[in-house]
């Protein structure tokens, strides 16, 4: 049975959408470079209990390295925060298309080449 057989009105068959220019043109270096050493740091912070951190933040206000530090780590959050709306809507989306074609969680497709 071929997909056009499997196509159905579903309950997002009026839906429509439009496609949207959503580049991400950071190389793997690029975006490692740029983001990592933020979530690793927060990683490390998040270690720490009330007592350390403050400790630890302490010493960071007295060098002067807070103020980069919040912007940084609140940088690379929206950033972050940016990408999961668009996985969000790239999964959307796919879902929407393979409900028009057919498939469901119940009947999804094939997970290798139909011939």
């Amino acid at each position: 049975m071929g997909n056009t057989d499997l196509r159905t009105e579903s309950v997002h068959g009026n839906l429509s959408f439009e496609g949207i220019d959503a580049p991400f043109n950071f190389t793997n270096e690029q975006w490692s470079l740029s983001n990592l050493p933020w979530v690793r740091l927060a990683s490390r912070l998040v270690k720490d209990d009330h007592n350390e951190l403050t400790a630890k933040m302490e010493g960071m206000a007295h060098d002067g390295l807070v103020p980069d530090l919040l912007e940084n780590i609140a940088d690379t959050k929206n950033h972050l925060a940016a990408l999961v709306s668009l996985l969000d809507m790239a999964l959307t989306r796919s879902f929407v298309a393979l409900e028009r074609l057919g498939y469901t969680p119940d009947s999804p497709p094939p997970d290798q080449a139909v011939n």
